[in-house]
């Protein structure tokens, strides 16, 4: 099996760990894997190089020195590894993008602003040269592991077509991880990190959370761009659907293939329309975001009475919900009911139906680095005169409401806007 391992900077953030790391490799290339490793920095190295040249400088230093800089932890890491396989008598070649004559990942950032160093994990747009990466990977990197010997490569860090050093921003380890595989042809990308998987719920904050032993790319973007942060949704964008994306605990690296979550699938934009038409029912009142548990109430009326709610949006002044048409006017009189009902106190002083609501989704990774798309949906329907009710976002997915006599001309300028 052709594998692409990414360690993480708590995974190898000790010499006893790389050691580790550089063991479980060197089972898996004894046992016929071709191994390429992309590896972070360790521990807080990055923070502490930043603050070096900081001072070294007094801040005023050229983007490209700071990253030279910058990039010596990742390759810290690289060195590292390479000498602890080579301990082992395992064959390892470090790439560095310092060194341009060997490095192969080749990425631009259409962005003209110089990027300061403050913002080093910012989130990026970036243009991925994906023609003349794969060329360099095959002539560089393809041979090394076709060998058997292993390649480690620096993460976060890649060369523009320029020829300068670029960072691959926020989740730029990840998005390491995930090109390599992309370029190498891998069967699959194991994320070596600090948790087990990707779990139920936070630890930190849930008692007892489950961990999802498979699950899809879809599914997971979803969670990231949530809040969830275990793989960075930008990396997902990259994945093929032949590869498989494994998070593992570095704790349980020697059991990579019983142990973590394993992500599936691709991540392909997509634009649809519910075949169902929606009412809209909107509830106003005062000081709503004070009072504990309007909506719990409304869902559970809601619920007792066996209508589903599709969607919903809350602020201080309204309640929103969204449900199939054929319900909407039982719900309504249902929830004004709740709203006039002296026991409950809602503090609800109005309700609304509209019925004739459709919903149109476009799900699509190019949204995590798209400035202004939101700003593009609305002028390009405003110009044929659609009324937008309401949009509700995340970082992959867009739900925007219009009259259901609008659906189809949406659709139509939606996907004209999405496929340009």
């Amino acid at each position: 099996m052709r594998r692409v391992l990414k360690y993480g900077g708590t995974s190898i953030e000790s010499a006893d760990r790389i050691r580790r790391a550089a063991q479980n490799i060197a089972q898996l290339v004894k046992g016929g894997d071709q191994i390429a490793a992309v590896v972070s920095a360790q521990g807080n190295d990055t923070n502490l190089l930043l603050n070096s040249v900081y001072t070294a400088t007094e801040r005023n230093s050229d983007t490209q020195s700071i990253f030279r800089v910058v990039a010596l932890g990742e390759e810290k890491s690289t060195y590292l590894l390479a000498a602890a396989l080579r301990s082992m008598g395992v064959e390892a070649v470090p790439f560095a993008p310092s060194l341009a004559e060997t490095w192969p990942l080749i990425v631009d950032c259409p962005d003209a602003a110089p990027l300061v160093a403050q913002k080093i994990n910012e989130e990026r747009p970036l243009d991925v040269q994906d023609d003349e990466s794969r060329r360099l990977f095959t002539q560089r990197v393809l041979p090394v592991l076709r060998r058997g010997a292993v390649a480690v490569l620096s993460g976060f860090f890649a060369r523009s077509t320029r020829g300068e050093l670029t960072t691959l921003g926020r989740g730029g380890s990840d998005i390491s991880g995930v090109l390599v595989g992309r370029f190498l042809d891998a069967e699959e990308v194991t994320i070596i990190t600090d948790v087990e998987g990707i779990l139920s719920a936070d630890p930190r904050l849930a008692d007892n959370p489950r961990l999802i032993e498979e699950m899809t790319v879809e599914d997971l973007e979803t969670m990231a761009s949530r809040g969830a942060r275990v793989v960075h949704p930008r990396a997902l964008r990259y994945k093929p659907a032949e590869c498989r994306v494994r998070v593992v605990d570095f704790r349980r690296q020697e059991a990579l293939a019983s142990t973590g979550t394993s992500v599936l699938g691709t991540s392909e934009p997509t634009l649809s329309a519910r075949p169902e038409p929606l009412s809209m029912i909107t509830l106003v009142g005062k000081d709503l975001a004070g009072r504990t548990g309007v909506l719990g109430e409304l869902a559970s009326q809601l619920g007792r009475a066996g209508i589903a709610i599709t969607a919903s949006t809350t602020n201080d002044t309204f309640i929103c919900l969204y449900l199939a048409e054929s319900q909407g006017e039982r719900a309504y009189r249902l929830l004004h009911g709740c709203m006039t009902d002296p026991s409950l106190d809602l503090g609800l002083a109005n309700v609304t139906l509209r019925n004739g609501v459709a919903e149109v989704r476009l799900r699509s990774p190019e949204f995590l680095q798209t400035p202004g798309i939101l700003a593009e949906i609305t002028a390009v329907l405003a110009r044929r005169r659609i009324n937008i009710l309401e949009m509700i976002t995340s970082l992959t997915d867009i739900f925007v409401y219009v009259d259901r006599g609008d659906q189809e001309l949406t659709l139509s300028l939606l996907r004209e806007l999405t496929t340009h």
